[in-house]
């Protein structure tokens, strides 16, 4: 059961990258979404779901307050269908598909004594080495189960995260839930097919 909640939280059971993602975990090593290899996946028996993310570190800041944050782009509706975080709202709504605002976790917003319709600063690095600036307001609070998620996590939809960081079209990772754990062996074998030029990492490669 903890294996099943924590690949649904963070990883999925399997996870499709660049291969030299894991070790920079730089936007440089992102790779472009194809929707015809998402319908693909599809058709993979014992393959429950799978979504796509965009991550990156960012200064993020409100008033006097700034703190490092991770910024995790989602398809909010598979998304949700994979980790269940809409469950998890405190405060607000959750986000929408070419939504301009962003979720907070409930103690990151709490560090930087910021309250719904406030807007935040995220500033970081985009693709390429390209600056990475955005004025957004927070729709919803999110309640993480770790101290450290929910403290130094905000979610935006993926394609204003693309926007931001000018990774047009591009994912870091594809989490994939499969039914049951002792299929994930014999599942990891078909999206290999369908990314040739990328790796399959499995959850424990990645805890």
């Amino acid at each position: 059961f903890m294996i099943h909640s924590s690949a649904k939280l963070f990883t999925g059971y399997l996870q499709v990258q660049d291969e030299e993602y894991w070790e920079n975990r730089s936007l440089d090593e992102s790779i472009v979404l194809e929707k015809e290899k998402l319908h693909q996946l599809k058709q993979i028996e014992h393959l429950s779901s799978f979504t796509p993310r965009l991550e990156s570190y960012s200064l993020v800041s409100f008033d006097k307050n700034t703190r490092v944050s991770q910024i995790i782009g989602i398809a909010p509706e598979s998304e949700n269908e994979m980790t269940a975080v809409k469950m998890r709202l405190t405060q607000g709504r959750y986000l929408q598909n070419s939504d301009d605002g962003v979720l907070l976790g409930e103690g990151l917003a709490r560090l930087l004594e910021i309250s719904l319709g406030d807007s935040v600063v995220i500033y970081g690095q985009g693709y390429q080495g390209q600056p990475a600036i955005a004025l957004l307001p927070v729709v919803g609070v999110v309640k993480l189960p770790f101290k450290q998620m929910n403290n130094g996590m905000v979610f935006l939809s993926l394609s204003k995260a693309q926007d931001v960081f000018l990774a047009y079209n591009r994912i870091t990772s594809l989490p994939i839930m499969v039914d049951n754990i002792k299929h994930m062996e014999n599942v990891k074998s078909e999206p290999e097919q369908v990314f040739p030029d990328d790796v399959i990492k499995t959850w424990d490669e990645m805890m």
